[in-house]
């Protein structure tokens, strides 16, 4: 029955989203097209200029829309009126919390692997673009500087990376699929109420990783000044910032946990739809 419920979201969701996935091609390959063909000169740096930051808005854009459509899926169909009708099914209602959090994270799958493609493709047209040149020459000097800098090429930093990003998908529908049920009780502006509450827990994450951000950049700089050496200096950030994505599991693995069984217990004995 987990299969059929899936399903059923799988085609409510492809109603909308992989339009968004063509449009965002479309605008990409549109992208490459410019920077491959467009002669060298003002145009081409004022074209770079304005395709980047429509480009950036509009991949940020593909993930707010998915994570909004994801949002009224499951408010929709298990906390409005609906969820009268949802309720009835002859399922348990643990399995209607599972079909909607494995169907939202894997739509917000489909989202970031797009968006990684679509920034990729310009990124790739600009290196051909610039193949055997002096440009390419530095950036990817600079690049190599970053990775020796930062340990970017590092196994163990690019697996952690990985499945932070597999756990984040996860953790969207889980932790709003949480609030609703947490809220589901309320009298009016239940809405507003579990998407308040879905945001402020999200910002509370952010605002604590910016702040583990400026402190490892505080500890970064006293270290070298007080060393003063760049290979000292390489290795320690390395180490420093391999923490980072450490700390993001730790925290959104155990939430994800927490909110998809929270719901779940929530949903379970205590839904009341009245």
């Amino acid at each position: 029955m987990l299969g059929k419920l899936m399903k059923y979201d799988m085609k409510y969701m492809a109603r909308i989203l992989p339009w968004l996935y063509i449009g965002a091609f479309c605008l990409s390959l549109l992208c490459s097209v410019f920077f491959l063909f467009m002669p060298e000169g003002l145009l081409l740096e004022i074209g770079t200029m304005i395709i980047t930051y429509v480009g950036t808005l509009f991949v940020e854009t593909l993930v707010i829309m998915t994570v909004v459509f994801l949002i009224m899926r499951i408010y929709r169909s298990m906390f409005s009126d609906e969820g009268y009708l949802t309720f009835t099914l002859p399922v348990k209602n643990s399995t209607v919390i599972n079909s909607k959090i494995l169907t939202g994270a894997i739509w917000t799958t489909f989202t970031v692997i797009v968006a990684c493609i679509v920034s990729a493709m310009p990124s790739f047209a600009m290196s051909l673009r610039y193949a055997g040149t002096d440009v390419y020459d530095e950036i990817i000097d600079f690049s190599e500087e970053l990775n020796r800098y930062f340990g970017f090429n590092d196994l163990i930093m690019f697996a952690l990376i990985i499945i932070d990003v597999v756990v984040i998908c996860f953790l969207i529908p889980s932790l709003y699929t949480f609030c609703a049920s947490v809220v589901h009780k309320a009298k009016r502006a239940r809405a507003f109420a579990s998407i308040g509450m879905f945001v402020g827990i999200l910002y509370g994450i952010v605002v604590f990783l910016v702040a583990v951000f400026v402190i490892i950049a505080i500890i970064s700089e006293a270290y070298m000044l007080s060393y003063g050496s760049y290979e000292q200096l390489s290795g320690f950030m390395q180490n420093m910032y391999i923490i980072v994505p450490l700390i993001i599991l730790v925290i959104t693995a155990p939430l994800t946990v927490f909110s998809w069984l929270m719901a779940r217990r929530i949903v379970d004995k205590k839904l009341n739809m009245l």
